[in-house]
């Protein structure tokens, strides 16, 4: 098994690469696939199709595969994750979750670093 994760849509060469590389019957799995874009990604199907590997992906958009899990995010379980870290920067308030989550689009590592930095400010803001 390989796992590749797509940070530029140049990097799909080298995710076709890797794939022309391994043996038929072997498994890649590539994070963020829409990354590759469209036309991208559907090369990478098509490449994996030709080399009999079998290609596991993430995405954020439909990425012409079958959906194997599709995972919801909410400001509920933005809530409890906020829940489980140490309160070093204060509490934050439920209405900085619900604020975080909706600037954020649903994305909550996003989120999360929006609420990191807003704790970081007050924090910041006490020592001075």
């Amino acid at each position: 098994m390989q796992t590749i994760r797509l940070r530029r849509w140049r990097e799909t060469l080298g995710v076709a690469r890797a794939i022309a590389l391994l043996p038929a019957g072997s498994l890649v799995c590539v994070d963020s696939l829409e990354v590759a874009g469209r036309f991208g990604a559907g090369c990478l199907r098509r490449l994996a199709r030709l080399r009999r590997v079998q290609l596991l992906a993430t995405s954020h958009v439909p990425a012409g595969l079958p959906v194997l899990v599709c995972c919801r995010t909410s400001p509920a379980l933005l809530e409890r994750i906020v829940e489980q870290l140490p309160a070093r920067g204060g509490s934050i308030a439920q209405g900085e979750i619900e604020e975080a989550f909706t600037a954020a689009g649903g994305n909550l590592r996003e989120a999360l670093f929006a609420l990191y930095d807003r704790a970081e400010a007050r924090r910041s803001g006490r020592r001075s």
